[in-house]
């Protein structure tokens, strides 16, 4: 539970660098690339989903796995763009991002590594929402854990100062909170139901 109000809180909070200009909030490294606003939207929904997919109640559990298919939606038109590349407009549906930050080859889209993350643990979080067997519930937690291997990579990058752990080529740049909090997001997801998933023993 905490970790899911954690990640609330830090989607949330980026939200409102966004809207307000915080520049730090947005990055939290000069020069370095920003955490976007549907990044931070996916913080939102995943921390929320998480939460509900814990709560013993089929309506709760619905709104759930509607929360983890929005974020499913999130990364799947995110990669789309990139890969038919094609603008459909949902990078700055809400605020504009013109900078050019280092990294930041299309302003407003999220990294391709987020939106690949975004759709492990969306499809994570339905199933932990809708899992009525234990292999289900263990076949989510090691979509989040693959998801967690992306952060975990893209953190490596930062360390070792190997960009293209956390560049790919001329697509948007994970910013440095972005991938700590996909890690919080992956283990988050791997605390949900984790008695009946492979972490129970």
């Amino acid at each position: 539970v905490l970790l899911c109000a954690f990640l609330i809180l830090l989607g949330l909070g980026v939200i409102a660098g966004w809207l307000w200009q915080v520049e730090p909030v947005k990055s939290v490294l000069p020069g370095m690339p920003t955490m976007k606003f549907n990044t931070a939207l996916g913080f939102v929904l995943t921390g929320t989903g998480l939460w509900l997919a814990g709560v013993n109640h089929r309506l709760v559990r619905l709104l759930a796995a509607t929360l983890g298919l929005a974020l499913v939606a999130l990364g799947v038109l995110t990669l789309a763009q990139y890969l038919l590349n094609v603008d459909i407009s949902i990078d700055q549906a809400v605020v504009a991002d013109t900078g050019t930050l280092r990294g930041s080859g299309h302003p407003g889209r999220m990294s391709l590594l987020t939106a690949f993350a975004w759709m492990l643990l969306g499809s994570a979080v339905i199933l932990l929402a809708i899992a009525s067997r234990r292999f289900e519930v263990i076949f989510a937690h090691c979509l989040a854990m693959l998801a967690g291997a992306v952060s975990i990579l893209a953190a490596a990058g930062y360390a070792f100062g190997a960009q293209a752990f956390w560049g790919i080529g001329p697509y948007t740049a994970i910013a440095v909170h972005s991938a700590a909090g996909l890690l919080l997001a992956a283990a988050a997801a791997l605390m949900t139901r984790a008695r009946e998933g492979w972490l129970e023993p």
